[in-house]
């Protein structure tokens, strides 16, 4: 299980760029290393007009330039380009993996006239515009009724999509990957955490001790805990937030951490040092973040002294797992050769 976030128009789209489809790809990128990605699918159609738009722009610009003519473009041909099959492409080659909600319950017409009518969030408050952002409200909702998730994510930066939501106990709505990881270290600053941490662990902490939280292969949280020493890295039921168990990841080896020795796995020189760090390493798989596990994927599939040790059963039974975790992340070259190397 992961976190799902879902986004608004604002925060997924570029007024500029028109060869590839969402924008704001670094802060999408952040987002989609640790949690799943959700579009309503009036988000998507905005996506598609906006590009549309400058698109067509753009064409009649150029077949209107002189330097159209001084190289002797074809007219006919410009003006022939398949605006529509250029989206659809860049939609179907969108290397950001998400998924698309959509409205299919038409009995909320009548809520979102009400809306409309009385000018509540989130249409204007003196005005009945923004139907669309009353659509991917209603989108929203629906798609909650769908779900066993106790919440949501929502990214947007529009005032009135916030107010629309901020009674809902079902979503926590933030403006970027920023916010939406304070969001979820919060849990864990809070008293009851840090007093069933001092139970079981035997160890004090505070709320500024709560460095970090992603979720695991496991589909379970990891609170990084760090003081002056060490650093505990926590296992917590995703649902329940109890404490499953715990490590520190200070000695993964007599003279590594954690980080470390996934590095020189990573960067491994020869067959006896991956076999050592992958025995080092598999206790710990619970606690690797998004992107050692990725790392290490893309380092099994492209380093020569992991990969032509392959067929061994501790390496498959240490890289398989996290391959299926990440795979939908992976570049196709990498989960090509990932198959090749350990079918």
């Amino acid at each position: 299980m992961s976190d799902k976030v879902i986004f608004d128009t604002n925060t997924a789209r570029s007024e500029s760029s028109i060869d590839e489809f969402l924008g704001n790809r670094a802060e999408l990128s952040r987002f989609s290393q640790v949690a799943e990605l959700i579009f309503p699918d009036m988000v998507i159609e905005e996506i598609k007009n906006q590009k549309r738009k400058n698109l067509m722009k753009g064409k009649d610009w150029f077949i209107k330039n002189a330097f159209h003519r001084l190289l002797w473009l074809s007219e006919e041909t410009t003006s022939s380009f398949d605006i529509e099959a250029y989206i659809h492409k860049l939609q179907d080659d969108e290397p950001i993996v998400y998924s698309q909600i959509t409205l299919t319950n038409n009995n909320v017409l009548s809520q979102m006239k009400e809306l409309a009518i009385w000018n509540k969030a989130p249409f204007e408050e003196n005005s009945d515009k923004w139907f669309k952002d009353a659509y991917i409200y209603f989108t929203v909702l629906e798609y909650l009724g769908a779900i066993d998730d106790a919440c949501v994510y929502f990214v947007t930066k529009d005032d009135r999509l916030k107010e629309t939501f901020q009674n809902n106990e079902r979503v926590r709505v933030v403006e970027n990957f920023d916010g939406f990881q304070k969001y979820r270290i919060s849990y864990f600053q809070e008293n009851y955490f840090l007093e069933e941490f001092e139970t079981r662990i035997e160890w004090k902490i505070t709320a500024d001790d709560i460095k970090d939280v992603w979720t695991n292969i496991n589909g379970n949280r990891v609170v990084k805990i760090t003081s002056e020493w060490p650093t505990f890295l926590v296992e917590v039921d995703f649902s329940t937030k109890e404490i499953i168990d715990h490590t520190m990841e200070d000695f993964v080896t007599d003279k590594e951490d954690l980080a470390d020795a996934v590095t020189h796995l990573i960067s491994s020189w020869s067959f006896d040092a991956t076999d050592f760090y992958v025995d080092c390493l598999q206790p710990y798989v619970p606690y690797f973040t998004d992107q050692q596990i990725i790392d290490l994927i893309e380092a099994s599939a492209t380093n020569n002294q992991i990969y032509r040790v392959a067929e061994k059963d501790a390496l498959k039974a240490f890289f398989k797992p996290l391959f299926e975790y990440k795979k939908n992340v992976l570049s196709e070259d990498i989960r090509t050769n990932f198959i090749h190397y350990f079918k």
